[in-house]
């Protein structure tokens, strides 16, 4: 009895956290105004975004 309550107790805070990452919270603009667009319009920039991304590795 114990281990089901258990048990549904940890299923419904995983479809909690599940749910609650389904906001609005992913539609989110860059606060500091550079977007896709604007980074590669220059064809310099593609070399800065490959180095940031290599760094993040």
């Amino acid at each position: 009895m114990i281990k089901k309550s258990i048990y549904s107790l940890i299923t419904l805070c995983l479809l909690g956290v599940t749910f609650e990452s389904c906001t609005k919270r992913l539609d989110l603009e860059p606060k500091y105004g550079m977007n896709s667009a604007t980074v590669y319009n220059n064809p310099e920039n593609y070399v800065n975004v490959l180095a940031k991304i290599y760094a993040g590795l």
